[in-house]
């Protein structure tokens, strides 16, 4: 039974181990299979959905945008992007920040998980993980790719250095490369519910990581022998105000478009997780202000304790210059 099972959980006890053996998990107490299937049973599912979904959406961003190239282009051999630049794009800038996020990942808290088992039910019927999400997410992996190549391509076309030199396809596509790098990564965060220091630090290294390995392949000395499309390139891009101002406006105009769908659905047809996350938010936003109150109350006995022993200590130096006073008196 265990084995033909999609998931084998076994009960461990003095009699016998075989059951143990060919089993998935093994729990010591019954009372432990509820943690193990409401807890962390869902939060796997939760979070193998969405790294699943979204590694397939990063990938396909950047190829996408590329096949826009390839289509304007007429369908040639021509390559879009550097050699190098795809390869880093997965073993450094987006793979590692993707795994730490939604290795922790969790949309409802541990209590609340508990006192609502209805959130279960959302497993069996594949509500995180089916074809609707996943079409739903090609959506979002055509569109994102559309604005970053022609935001580029359209934005960028008239750019002119300081030699009245004009730019050229590497221009194109390392901007185009720059655009998709801060798309997913904006994507990540806005996609993630749960944030820890593991999280900041890992996406704060692939952002740090991305400008410092770009800026280095762009030095010539470099550039000759690892990739001499992106000789300058890079440099010539971050003294252009134009470039800057596309930066922030091409992710911007993507992520705005999912946080609307997102909104519209949570207010609209909401799910039973976000039903949840709302009274857990309203919750500790109810806790956050009892907190506060708690505080100011606080505050204002500390300031009536401290008022006390000022008009205490002023009528104790009070009383003792009166003292000082009638004892100088005795003493005429």
């Amino acid at each position: 039974m265990i084995i033909e099972g999609d998931i084998g959980v076994a009960l461990r006890s003095f009699e016998s181990t075989q059951a143990v053996r060919v089993s998935d998990f093994s729990i010591p107490r019954f009372s432990y299979l509820q943690n193990l299937l409401l807890v962390h049973g869902r939060w796997s599912y939760l979070r193998l959905s969405n790294f699943i979904l979204f590694y397939f959406y990063k990938n396909l961003l950047l190829v996408l945008s590329e096949y826009y190239f390839t289509i304007i282009n007429g369908y040639s051999a021509q390559i879009y992007y550097a050699a190098w630049l795809p390869d880093l794009y997965n073993v450094l800038f987006t793979s590692w920040p993707c795994i730490f996020t939604f290795m922790f990942e969790r949309d409802v808290s541990y209590e609340y998980t508990l006192i609502y088992p209805q959130l279960y039910v959302g497993g069996q019927k594949d509500s995180l993980f089916n074809w609707k999400v996943l079409c739903e997410w090609l959506f979002y992996a055509f569109f994102h790719g559309f604005v970053c190549y022609f935001m580029a391509v359209i934005a960028m076309g008239s750019i002119i250095d300081q030699s009245g030199k004009t730019g050229e396809l590497w221009h194109f596509s390392l901007i185009t490369f720059i655009f998709v790098f801060f798309v997913q990564a904006s994507k990540l965060v806005q996609m993630s519910n749960y944030w820890n220091w593991l999280s900041f630090l890992t996406n704060g290294l692939s952002i740090f990581l991305f400008v410092f390995l770009m800026a280095i392949i762009a030095i010539p000395k470099v550039a000759r022998d690892m990739q001499p499309e992106l000789n300058s390139t890079f440099f010539f891009l971050f003294t252009n105000p134009k470039f800057w101002i596309m930066a922030f406006t091409g992710p911007m105009i993507c992520i705005t478009a999912d946080i609307i769908i997102k909104a519209t659905r949570k207010i609209f047809v909401p799910s039973p997780s976000d039903q949840i996350q709302s009274k857990e938010k309203r919750l500790q936003a109810v806790e956050r202000g009892m907190q506060i109150l708690k505080f100011r109350q606080e505050l204002k006995s500390m300031a009536k304790n401290i008022k006390a022993q000022l008009l205490e200590e002023r009528e104790n130096f009070k009383s003792e210059e009166e003292e000082e006073h009638e004892d100088e008196i005795i003493a005429e």
